[in-house]
């Protein structure tokens, strides 16, 4: 979901946006395994540029179309009165509108597991730079929405969607590469923690019985042992596997 304030400051008004993930992570496994350090490492990585772009913040830069004899405290009022004028009007549907395109990824997603949508948000930003230009011009001003990023620079919202899609997939498939090879160390984990359970508690197999001794066909003499009775693990056996 986007969640967006209006406040005015100087000639831009800032929408502070908490963006959705486009990525959606399964559950944690119980036994949790770990992936190699070359996969973790690049989770970390594409999570941290994922993370920075949706700290971005949305704002209208704009100016006056008629200026003429205006300057100073008098055009600072003007620009302000246009800005209050044009806020719940051209910003509030340019928000609307990309919520909307936002949520209709989420929902394909949900649906099909399907992502195309994402990639069609940058498409769909440029429509509502356009519809917002034409929106300010009605309340005598001209400018667009930009996004201003963690670094203090700006790029237009499209170019920014792009970023975001690009970011997401690759964050996605990060983490995809990682849950898998999580699963298979858990896997082997959970062998190794049967084994290590048997022995740390004394686990040996109850069910056991008493050889006595004997002589095998070579000549060989067995003394007489107890051994376990066979079942479906050699962990609990007396002489390990």
């Amino acid at each position: 979901m986007i969640a967006v304030s209006f406040s005015a400051v100087r000639r831009k008004v800032v929408l502070t946006s908490r963006f959705v993930s486009l990525c959606f992570l399964s559950g944690a496994t119980a036994l949790v395994g770990c992936a190699s350090p070359a996969t973790e490492q690049r989770v970390s990585q594409t999570t941290a540029v994922f993370n920075d772009l949706v700290s971005s913040k949305m704002a209208t830069d704009f100016e006056l179309l008629d200026k003429r004899g205006l300057s100073g405290t008098a055009l600072q009022a003007e620009e302000n009165r246009v800005a209050k004028a044009f806020g719940p009007v051209c910003e509030k549907g340019y928000a609307d509108g990309l919520l909307h395109g936002m949520n209709m990824v989420k929902v394909e997603y949900e649906a099909t597991g399907s992502r195309h949508r994402a990639y069609e948000l940058p498409a769909f930003a440029r429509n509502l730079d356009r519809q917002f230009g034409e929106c300010l011009r009605s309340f005598g001003a001209k400018g667009r929405t930009i996004m201003i990023l963690s670094n203090g620079s700006h790029i237009s919202v499209p170019d920014f969607m792009e970023r975001l899609v690009t970011a997401a997939a690759a964050k996605g498939a990060a983490d995809g590469q990682a849950q898998s090879e999580r699963r298979q160390s858990a896997a082997i984990l959970a062998v190794v923690a049967l084994g290590i359970g048997a022995a740390a508690s004394g686990g040996v197999n109850p069910n056991q019985t008493y050889v006595g001794s004997y002589t095998r066909r070579d000549g060989t003499v067995v003394q007489g042992h107890w051994r376990t009775m066979p079942n479906s693990t050699c962990w609990d056996n007396l002489s390990g596997c």
